[in-house]
Order: structure tokens, then C-alpha cells, then sequence
């Protein structure tokens, strides 16, 4: 009953010159309301609980550019540049977090021969801040293979989700009397077969009632 709503307010600038864009944001978030860990020293008892933990300040810079190899070999690329800047209240003392992190993700597209597409998609994540914790860096590959049969009416597609399993970050906390380091990991590797047949084109045309002063 006594956490106040996180407020937050954004603006942004965008701009695109022929295939290119790119965006600057500013992002104000007041009282952030978050989970903490507070340490009893006497048990050694780790608590958790919610509350509103200050203000954070964000800009990010994001541009995109697709690339085109060849007839056959297309790119797509995201880059994303951001500085956060937050003032902690935890406990007795207030942690200053000033933050540089950045993002690349990108696909490439092949199409080769007899109607196949392979695709190839990455991305990375470098260090960052969450909260009181340091978040490790991460990457992922996803891969994609897809064939229409049938004058293309039936469409096969498999697809492999973070291939080396390599998305779950590492954690790490060294704050007050509290220290942590853990490991999470999330079911991110999957692999899904999808067929898809289409039955036939629909001719259905809607006809507009006309309306007159009866109706």
C-alpha cells in the first residue's frame, strides 16, 4: 500500500534517409519500483521486498541498415547505444550506477536454389546494470530453414532457437553486507517444425448495403 506508481516519460527523435534509420530517445522513469535483497547479519537471512527505489535517466541511440550482398544474400542490422545514469537509495547508503551498454543484432537471408531460404540471425547484449545487480553479457544465433511445396501451397519451416544456448546471463551483486553471484537459465533453446498449407484463394468480395430512408 505504500509503493508509489512508477512514472515515465519519453521523447524521441527519428530520421531516415533512403533505406537507413536511426532514432535518438530520452526516457525518464520516476520512483522505480523494484525487488530488493536485504540481509539480516544476525541470521544471515536473505528477505526480499518491493518498494520505490529513486529516479533513472536513460538515452539511447538505435540506427538499422539493411545490407544487400548479392541476388541471393540479403542483410538486415540493428545497432542500439545506450547511457543510464540512476541514483540507488539501499540501505544506509545511495549507489551511484552510471551505465554504457550497446546492443547488435542482424539476420542475413539466403535464397538458394530449387525455392530454398535459409536464415541466420544474431544478436548481442553487452554488460549491463539491473537495479543493484550486474548483468553479464550475452549472444544468440537462431537458424531457419524454409521450403514451399506444391505450387506453394505447402510451406515447411524449421527453425533452431539460440543454438548454443547462450542467452541466460550471469549475475553478480556486492552491495552493504550483501554479496551474490548466480546463474539463471531459461528454456531459450527450442526447435520448432511449422507446415502451413493453404487450402485455396478466397473470391469472397463484400457487397456495401446501400442504405435509403426506410432502413
Amino acid at each position: 500500500p505504500f509503493i508509489l506508481p512508477t512514472i515515465n516519460n519519453t521523447s524521441s527523435i527519428s530520421y531516415s534517409f533512403k533505406d537507413i534509420s536511426t532514432s535518438i530517445s530520452y526516457r525518464r522513469d520516476t520512483n522505480i519500483e523494484s525487488q530488493v535483497p536485504l540481509l539480516d547479519s544476525a541470521t544471515n537471512i536473505t528477505l526480499y521486498t518491493r518498494g520505490n527505489f529513486g529516479n533513472r535517466d536513460m538515452v539511447s541511440y538505435d540506427i538499422s541498415y539493411p545490407v544487400t550482398i548479392s541476388k541471393w544474400w540479403k542483410m538486415q542490422n540493428y545497432f542500439g547505444l545506450y547511457y543510464m545514469r540512476q541514483d540507488i537509495p539501499y540501505v544506509e547508503t545511495t549507489y551511484k550506477v552510471r551505465q554504457l551498454s550497446f546492443s547488435l543484432n542482424g539476420s542475413s537471408v539466403f535464397t538458394l536454389k530449387e525455392d530454398w531460404m535459409l536464415e541466420l540471425s544474431y544478436g548481442y547484449n553487452s554488460k549491463s546494470k539491473g537495479f543493484i545487480y550486474n548483468v553479464g553479457d550475452t549472444y544468440q544465433i537462431k537458424f531457419a530453414i524454409q521450403k514451399p511445396f506444391f505450387r506453394n501451397r505447402l510451406n515447411a519451416q524449421l527453425v533452431l532457437y539460440d543454438v548454443f544456448f547462450s542467452t541466460n546471463p550471469k549475475l553478480s551483486a556486492d552491495v552493504e553486507n550483501f554479496k551474490i553471484d548466480f546463474y539463471q537459465t531459461y528454456d531459450t533453446r527450442m526447435l520448432k517444425i511449422q507446415l502451413v498449407y493453404k487450402f485455396g484463394e478466397s473470391s469472397f468480395q463484400r457487397k456495401d448495403k446501400r442504405s435509403s430512408g426506410a432502413d
